[in-house]
């Protein structure tokens, strides 16, 4: 049975050996409609004073696990840094771990020092979580993160692409939008599972192998999608 959009955009965890480094800069996101969220965050990259508190919330695909991860290597370094991805994925009754989120947010508030950055696919009034921590994720900047328009997704895909020396043919990438997810998160995972297939068959990246590699069964994997 040929792969389904979804079987094609799980890819193994071999694949991560495939991926040239490229840590997430915010000089690598494409904004589009969100401008003033990216302007927000150059300013707390560069000049960050007190405490800023920032929620982002939007549609899967839409970039905020990248945003987070523009700032990771800020948060392993210096715990000023509080940085909490998918909070949406807490359990409504684990109530220890929401506690512990709203000690840290309370931490830095109180030494009106630091940075909080977390995200979730509702505005946090909606989501299931403590009243005291939905409520301190609404107390700072909300910033809804807008999908991007087709010809700012490709925009985005051309520069992941050159980033990390994946040599797609010209038309491979506006057939993807076309016919395929448009979701950047799995589109780039699908890519760099057809940059190995590709690689196993010492063939160019191009339209005909494309379509092959969507046309052949999903191998079996036991490991877990990536992103």
């Amino acid at each position: 049975m040929p792969r389904s959009n979804h079987d094609a955009i799980k890819p193994r965890q071999e694949a991560l050996a495939l991926q040239v480094c490229d840590a997430p800069q915010l000089l690598h996101f494409v904004a589009g409609p969100n401008q003033e969220l990216l302007h927000r965050l150059q300013r707390i990259e560069s000049e960050r004073s007190g405490f800023v508190a920032l929620h982002l919330w939007g549609a899967e695909g839409a970039g905020k696990s990248f945003l987070c991860q523009c700032f990771g290597p800020l948060a392993t370094q210096d715990d000023r840094y509080v940085i909490h991805d998918d909070i949406d994925v807490l359990q409504p009754k684990d109530h220890q771990t929401q506690a512990k989120l709203l000690q840290a947010f309370n931490r830095l508030r109180e030494a009106d020092d630091g940075v909080w950055l977390s995200t979730s696919r509702l505005p946090p009034t909606q989501l299931d979580l403590m009243a005291d921590l939905r409520s301190r994720l609404s107390w700072g900047l909300v910033y809804e993160l807008k999908l991007l328009a087709d010809e700012d997704k490709l925009a985005a895909l051309e520069a992941w692409a050159q980033r990390r020396g994946l040599p797609l043919a010209e038309e491979v990438l506006p057939w993807l939008l076309r016919h395929q997810t448009r979701n950047l998160a799995q589109l780039t995972r699908l890519l760099i599972e057809f940059d190995r297939f590709g690689l196993q068959r010492k063939r160019s990246l191009n339209l005909p192998l494309l379509r092959q590699f969507l046309s052949e069964p999903a191998p079996p994997s036991s490991s877990e999608p990536l992103g």
